[in-house]
Order: C-alpha cells, then sequence, then structure tokens
C-alpha cells in the first residue's frame, strides 16, 4: 500500500501498514506506553538529562555520533571504499581505538560472502517484521552468520545469556530464517545452519559473542513474536498502553519526565543500561522503513 492510498489512521491508533522492527518490539517488550508514544503518538520529547549510564546528555550524544560512524566506517571498508583513517572524517581517541582494534580483529572464521548493512522484511502476525543486519557472512551450502557492531561500555561485557535473549537477537535470527532465501539460492536457510556473532568493540580480549540457532528455536520465535504483534494490534487509545511498573526501566527512558518518572534511578542493571545506549546510536537509522505493500 503506497502513501497516498494508505487507510485514514484513528488518533491513538496505530497504523495498519506499520512495519515493525526490533526497536519498536523491545519498546513494547519494556513499557506498552513507551512504544505508544515513540510510534503512535510519534511524541517528541528528547531526553535532555544525564543518563543512568553516567554520561552527562552532551557526553551521551557525542558517544552516539561516535557509534554511526563506526558503523560506516565499517560498512565502508567491506565495500572496499575508503573509511577510517583514511576517509575525510575527523575523529575522537576513542573512535580511532575501536576503529584499530576493528582492523585488528581475524574475520577469517565468518563465511566468505558478505554483505553489509542488509535489510530485509517477513510477515509475523499479520504483520510486516523488518530487520537490518550490520553484515550478513553466508556461504554457497546454505551456513550464515548475522554479525552486529557492538560499542557498549563497562567493567566486564554481559553474559552470552545476556545476548542470547536479546529481542535485537530473536527477531534477526528469525527473518533470516524466515525471509532469507534470496540470499541462499532461492532456498529458505536451515535455521540449524545460522547464528549471530556480537563483536564488541570496548572488550579485545574476548571481542566475539555467538549464538546459534536451531529449529526448535525458530518455533519458539515464531510464537513470541506472532503473540506480541497480535497483542500491540489489539490495542487502541493511550489508555491500553498501560506504563510499565518496573521503575528500574523508566530510569533508561527518554520519556521519563514525560510519564513523571524523572527521579526513576536505582536498580539499573550496568548491562542493561550499556545496551541502550548502544541501541540508541543506531535507532534512527535502523527502524523500520515506510515499505511499500
Amino acid at each position: 500500500m503506497s502513501a497516498t492510498n494508505r487507510i485514514p489512521v484513528k488518533m491513538g491508533e496505530l497504523d495498519p501498514g506499520f512495519v515493525f522492527s526490533q526497536h519498536s518490539l523491545a519498546d513494547y517488550d519494556a513499557c506498552a506506553r513507551r512504544f505508544y508514544l515513540r510510534f503512535i503518538a510519534r511524541q517528541a520529547w528528547p531526553m535532555v538529562e544525564d543518563g543512568p549510564e553516567g554520561l552527562s546528555a552532551i557526553d551521551r550524544q557525542a558517544y552516539l555520533r561516535q557509534g554511526k560512524t563506526l558503523h560506516r566506517w565499517i560498512e565502508r571498508r567491506l565495500l572496499g571504499l575508503p573509511a577510517g583513517a583514511d576517509s575525510t572524517e575527523s575523529a575522537d581517541a576513542e573512535l580511532v581505538v575501536w576503529w584499530e582494534r576493528f582492523l585488528a580483529t581475524d574475520l577469517s572464521g565468518l563465511p566468505a560472502r558478505r554483505t553489509p548493512e542488509l535489510e530485509l522484511a517477513c510477515v509475523v502476525g499479520g504483520a510486516r517484521l523488518y530487520a537490518r543486519f550490520d553484515l550478513l557472512a553466508s556461504d554457497e551450502d546454505g551456513r550464515a552468520v548475522i554479525v552486529d557492531w557492538k560499542t557498549l561500555r563497562g567493567q566486564k561485557p554481559p553474559s552470552p545469556a545476556f545476548f542470547r535473549d536479546r529481542l535485537q537477537t530473536r527477531v534477526y535470527l528469525f527473518a533470516l530464517a524466515a525471509a532469507g532465501a534470496p540470499f541462499n539460492g532461492g532456498r529458505p536457510f536451515d535455521p540449524a545452519r545460522l547464528s549471530m556473532r556480537y563483536w564488541l568493540a570496548n572488550f579485545p580480549e574476548r571481542p566475539w559473542v555467538d549464538v546459534p540457532y536451531r529449529r526448535a528455536d525458530y518455533e519458539v520465535d515464531r510464537q513470541r513474536l506472532t503473540a506480541m504483534v497480535s497483542a500491540i494490534r489489539a490495542r487502541s487509545g493511550e489508555a491500553a498502553f498501560e506504563k510499565t511498573e518496573r521503575l528500574q526501566t523508566c530510569a533508561m527512558c527518554d520519556y521519563r519526565t514525560l510519564c513523571a518518572r524523572g527521579s526513576a534511578r536505582g536498580g539499573v542493571a550496568l548491562e542493561d543500561a550499556a545496551i541502550a545506549l548502544d541501541d540508541a546510536a543506531l535507532l534512527d537509522d535502523t527502524d523500520a522503513p515506510a515499505l511499500d505493500a
């Protein structure tokens, strides 16, 4: 359905053509009201306070820009274009360190066919689900690895279980299994041949976190994502999208002052704060586009 032929949307209701993504589903999973404010009401409410990760608002914005720049440099490098020190972009010290660590990273264990910034969409629960991979590495024999570059900070990296359970991981692997046939010679990928690898720029001693996939995982993810999409589409009006009862979640939310929860701070896990900040660096660029039907 083109933008000019869309069905009119009632105030407070989700656009029938809304394209879901890992970002929108993660917002809903964290807080239904946050989903409503961001994706239905489209409420502009930029956070100007210090974040739970200990950064001032100014430092936070600088960190977000660095993350976007690193992703852009890596994409250009993988495409054989000038990047990093060879490009015309300026960089601060931390970004240079990330870049040097990437250049020193051994990528030989990845399948040889590599496509950066790959976008695809599948259908789940009667709606479209969009995913954009930092890198898809695949072989002719049907093996494929989704790679995601992470710049999250902290004293130690999050556990493998933390990455395994993230909605980003679940959405990306499911989407590739469901809609990746064009990138596998027209054949659907076998879920058991898929995996996801996170590269951690700030932990060079242990830069990789691997998440395998199984056929049983695919079915579990299909059921969970279908239930989430169906629950969201069944709601109507702001009152139906209630605020979370987990107040620690509010500490990482741009809308916390709008919801009169500006003082929420305690109980935030450092890994949650770090990953939320890392995700924010790419939210504008990787959230679902307005796809035509």
